[in-house]
């Protein structure tokens, strides 16, 4: 039956029969890289201990971090202009791709003075050096145009199995790495050795699909173009960046490798249900964007409907953390992590927030608001970080999380209503926590 009422509501509509598919591919994609992120990321952490594993976690924050600042917010942009003027597709990607690659350079260089301020001494030279590989694969990452290129043509079927098909074989190795009881700098190898052959891959997909690498070339025209328009969206990013991976580094400065690994396996299972709201959110707005063109009324009732929903959702979270968190702690990581429990139940309260907020960004992109992301999102930043120097030094790891639990309820939820435009949510969100629109017919 579902199947017959899929086929019969894109049946002659062949844009849309590709949306969607293209869309199915890119969740296809996230489900499969957690699943795997999870499997093999809760056995290197239960063959790692938490000190070595807070180790790695360290480098591998810092270097997402800097890879952050190096994809100098040109995604959604690079897709737009491809799609607006597709004969000049060689000189976007060849200015992007040249854009990113010197930024990659740059940040690598900053990545090294980080570690070199932040770990000085000879007693550090395991956490210097890792850094050192991991970040490399920054460098690498300007091949992520060819994606780029691919999500514009609706296409993203083909970097999804390639990046699938490396991701398989550097898990496959990180496996045989733990079997062969391999030390910790190969682990990091294995993670700069996934960013190349993803690049590699791509690399393939494209010449073999289009072969025009090489009409690749850089436009000062283009190249300025594309960093104007981007420039607030990467601002925005930047600060979104900070807020997420910065506890780990301040936690792994403040406090050492052994409460870092602790907040970094927490982090772990914090990640699942982060992902089921922003693919729930994904899956929804293209419903909400009709709803706002068609009908305003119903639109809001759609969404304090879909909010009330959510809202639900993360009570339902809350509680199962809070029953059975402990004893999944315990049956995923095992003894040795008994410290993780009271990380994830501050955590996860966090994460009830974010389920209230699930549809805000949407929101904020469908009504025109993104200069309030672009606000928000650095005094998060800002906030998150202050709360931080204050709390770790208290309350250790457990700090961390109560001041990402702050900063998600003031910049999610309390700031709505200092902005006229966002006041209207902010109702809907207060309701939600009352469960008010889910008893509305």
């Amino acid at each position: 039956m579902v199947k017959k009422w899929i086929t019969q509501k894109i049946e002659g509509r062949p844009g849309l029969a590709k949306i969607l598919g293209n869309t199915w591919w890119l969740f296809f994609d996230r489900i499969v890289r957690l699943g795997m992120s999870l499997l093999v990321g809760v056995w290197v952490a239960r063959y790692l201990g938490p000190e070595r594993y807070g180790i790695l976690n360290n480098s591998l924050a810092i270097a997402t971090l800097f890879g952050a600042f190096a994809t100098l917010g040109l995604e959604s942009f690079v897709i737009l202009e491809i799609i607006k003027d597709p004969d000049r597709k060689s000189d976007i990607l060849g200015s992007a791709f040249y854009l990113k690659f010197g930024s990659g350079i740059v940040t690598y260089l900053f990545a090294i003075l980080s570690i070199l301020i932040l770990k000085p001494g000879d007693a550090h030279q395991l956490d210097r050096f890792l850094v050192y590989v991991i970040s490399a694969g920054i460098i690498f990452q300007s091949l992520d145009v060819i994606d780029y290129y691919f999500q514009s043509q609706t296409k993203s079927k083909y970097t999804v199995w390639a990046k699938l098909s490396m991701l398989s074989l550097v898990s496959g190795s990180r496996i045989f790495l733990i079997l062969i009881d391999s030390p910790l700098i190969f682990f990091a190898l294995a993670s700069l050795l996934e960013i190349i052959l993803n690049g590699a891959a791509l690399l393939y997909v494209y010449q073999r699909n289009e072969k025009q690498l090489y009409l690749w070339k850089f436009d000062k025209g283009v190249a300025r173009r594309l960093l104007m328009q981007s420039w607030p969206f990467y601002i925005a990013y930047i600060a979104s960046f900070i807020y997420m991976k910065i506890d780990q580094i301040m936690i792994g400065s403040m406090l050492g490798d052994r409460q870092a690994g602790l907040f970094a396996a927490s982090t772990k299972l914090y990640e699942i249900p982060f992902l089921i709201i922003v693919v729930l959110s994904s899956s929804v707005f293209p419903t909400l964007v009709e709803y706002y063109e068609k009908n305003r009324k119903l639109f809001y009732q759609r969404y304090s409907q879909i909010t009330g929903a959510y809202t639900f959702m993360g009570y339902l979270l809350v509680a199962f953390i809070f029953f059975f968190g402990s004893y999944l702690v315990d049956l995923i990581f095992g003894q040795e992590y008994a410290g993780v429990f009271p990380i994830l139940s501050i955590q996860i309260v966090g994460m009830f927030f974010l389920f209230n907020a699930g549809l805000r960004s949407s929101y904020l992109i469908l009504t025109s608001n993104q200069g309030i992301i672009m606000v928000t999102t650095l005094f998060s930043a800002l906030l998150n970080v202050s709360l931080n120097f204050l709390l770790i030094p208290i309350y250790y790891a457990v700090g961390a999380a109560i001041s990402t639990v702050i900063t998600q309820f003031v910049s999610l939820f309390l700031l709505n209503i200092f902005y006229r435009n966002t006041r209207e949510i902010f109702k809907i969100q207060w309701k939600s926590f009352l469960l008010i629109p889910l008893f509305k017919s």
